[in-house]
């Protein structure tokens, strides 16, 4: 989060390498900026102006002391995302802007988070290098992203209770015994352990929001769907999440899950208003699913680690 003071990089080529925040510009009161927000700062260190540069990047250069508007492009403070992963930057950065919200420079040295797309600046994300997105679990074709979510990829760190990721709520605070319970999660899920044999694709379709009716649909897709890829690694599943501008888009957005079978026939699941458990249950009778037995579902344990590693 920025605020007032808080020093910040700057990753375009205007000309400043180190800003100053003194002021936040946000319509509500809140007194922090994050990532897509803009605010007003001053120079505090500049390259020096040479007469080898020339065109629009000699036009738009700023000198210390020079007072301009920016917009967040990356924090340190860690960003929650809808898919449950969480995003942090080893430091604070912007970009410099003008009265039109668009880049006084011409190119971005750096990587910045794809919330800058949501806030409407484009400009900004096509000059960036590099674009932090989502997990690859909201992508729409993925078989294999159940096993691998985002916390592995981020440096080890001790989070607080209230910033822990939403998939690893209740896990343990362990980092390994955390991975292994997710693991058991992902294998065995509630009711979810079931063979399709007889079914080609699953599409599955819902609102981003969790308005009106579509809060199943996405439980089903973070929890049943998991433990269903995992067993079924021949079932192509596809996601697709609407995002829906208006109230009246909103409430005329479906929520359906289609079955399409190996003989060709599709069939249709209404997941509106309906509790994830209820979905999955009408999935596997529409199916006639096998359950998995007991015995073919692995069970990922500390003790399971050390004999394949040789430790014992």
């Amino acid at each position: 989060m920025i605020y007032l003071k808080t020093m910040l990089k700057v990753i375009d080529n205007s000309g400043a390498e180190l800003v100053e925040c003194i002021k936040v510009l946000r319509k509500n009161p809140k007194n922090f900026a994050k990532v897509g927000d803009k605010i007003v700062v001053v120079v505090q260190d500049a390259k020096p102006l040479s007469s080898q540069i020339t065109g629009a990047a000699a036009t738009n250069r700023v000198k210390r002391g020079d007072i301009c508007r920016a917009v967040v492009v990356r924090t340190k403070a860690p960003i929650q995302r809808p898919d449950g992963s969480v995003v942090k930057f080893d430091d604070n950065a912007c970009v410099l802007i003008n009265q039109k919200n668009e880049p006084i420079g011409t190119r971005v040295s750096s990587v910045v988070a794809k919330e800058l797309r949501k806030k409407s600046f484009n400009k900004i994300v096509s000059l960036a290098p590099r674009v932090l997105k989502e997990s690859a679990i909201s992508s729409l074709n993925v078989l294999d992203a159940y096993s691998v979510q985002s916390f592995n990829s981020m440096p080890y760190q001790k989070l607080a209770e209230n910033l822990r990721p939403l998939f690893l709520k209740g896990l343990p605070k362990s980092r390994v015994l955390k991975q292994f319970a997710h693991l058991n999660l992902i294998a065995n899920y509630e009711n979810s352990a079931y063979k399709f044999n007889n079914v080609a694709k699953l599409e599955l379709i819902f609102k981003k929001m969790n308005a009106y009716g579509h809060m199943g649909a996405r439980k089903f897709w973070e929890n049943n769907l998991k433990t269903v890829c995992f067993h079924n690694p021949q079932l192509a599943i596809e996601v697709q999440r609407v995002d829906c501008a208006t109230k009246e888009e909103q409430m005329k957005c479906p929520s359906l899950l289609k079955v399409h079978f190996n003989d060709g026939q599709i069939k249709t699941i209404d997941c509106k208003s309906k509790q994830h458990q209820d979905i999955m249950k009408e999935l596997v009778d529409l199916t006639n699913a096998e359950k998995v037995p007991e015995d073919q579902i692995p069970v990922f344990s500390y003790e399971v680690y050390e004999d394949r590693m040789g430790r014992k």
